[in-house]
């Protein structure tokens, strides 16, 4: 691997410490009943010498798209990842290598209700729909807070240095596991019929919600513009394509969010895939 100038190895890995922040989007499909479209998350990041650290900060923005009428965008999530991140060149190769890394994601994912959602509760558990309970919620808006520890593999492709600059592509997968889901709603809790109250539910949790293994394809190109000594900055475009859904398809038992359907409660699981559009940068020192 090698930073900008004419710095060229034929054998060599960079470990850089990486932080920043950023949004993106989804895409979101329907099924059963419906689905409730999330959005957010970004990495980010770079290096490319060995023994570099690299800070950077990465936007991203998305589209969304919905296959129901019962949930929709609700503004764009926010993503904040802090790691380590790690490129190798293979050996005999100056301008072939592969990336990976840990990383730790802090995201946000928001939807809102467009049709009448409800779900049964005790406290800051939310029920099964069949549950006997006597606290009911009517959904308007739903923020999910999730943790994820990210694992990125992908192969890396080095331009030789031209001039002060120095382009690379990657492609790869990116491997996240969920360690915690949390949920702030807002809506109306209608307990009591005759007493009707705007509420929020702070941090509630749901038992297998969001599927634990989140995978999706990624394309990324950028640059390192070597502007002075060994430092560099680093600007990335990438695109990642969820392959794995967000939510599980539970049993029907063990649903929790229903609609009202001819005065039955009707159970149905989010269904939806993640696509994140990233721009990167980072300082490379």
């Amino acid at each position: 691997s090698g930073g900008g100038g004419g710095y060229t190895k034929v054998f060599s890995s960079q470990l850089a410490i990486i932080a920043g922040g950023g949004g993106g989007g989804s895409v979101s499909g329907a099924g059963g009943n419906g689905g409730l479209p999330p959005n957010g998350n970004g990495q980010n990041g770079g290096g490319t010498r060995a023994g570099r650290g690299a800070v950077g900060n990465t936007p991203g923005a998305g589209g969304i798209g919905t296959g129901t009428a019962i949930g929709g965008n609700n503004g764009v999530g926010t993503n904040f990842s802090v790691g380590l991140l790690m490129h190798k060149s293979f050996a005999g190769s100056k301008n072939f290598g592969f990336a990976s890394g840990l990383e730790f994601d802090f995201n946000t994912i928001n939807f809102k209700a467009v049709e009448s959602i409800h779900y049964n509760y005790n406290d800051r558990e939310i029920l099964p729909y069949s549950s006997s309970t006597l606290s009911t919620f009517q959904l308007q808006t739903r923020k999910h807070k999730t943790s994820l520890v990210t694992i990125p593999l992908a192969l890396l492709f080095r331009t030789d240095p031209v001039g002060s600059f120095r382009y690379f592509a990657k492609f790869g997968i990116k491997n996240s596991f969920l360690i915690s889901n949390k949920m702030v709603d807002k809506g109306i809790d209608i307990s009591n019929p005759a007493i009707l109250k705007e509420k929020e539910n702070l941090n509630m949790t749901s038992k297998n919600e969001m599927f634990f293994y989140q995978l999706s394809l990624g394309l990324s190109f950028g640059a390192e513009w070597n502007f002075i000594g060994s430092t560099c900055l680093v600007a990335e475009m990438s695109y990642y394509y969820g392959l794995t859904p967000l939510f599980l398809d539970r049993k029907e038992e063990n649903q929790t969010l229903y609609i009202k359907v001819n005065g039955e409660n009707t159970p149905f699981s989010n269904k939806a895939t993640l696509n994140q559009l990233n721009l990167k940068f980072a300082v490379l020192f």
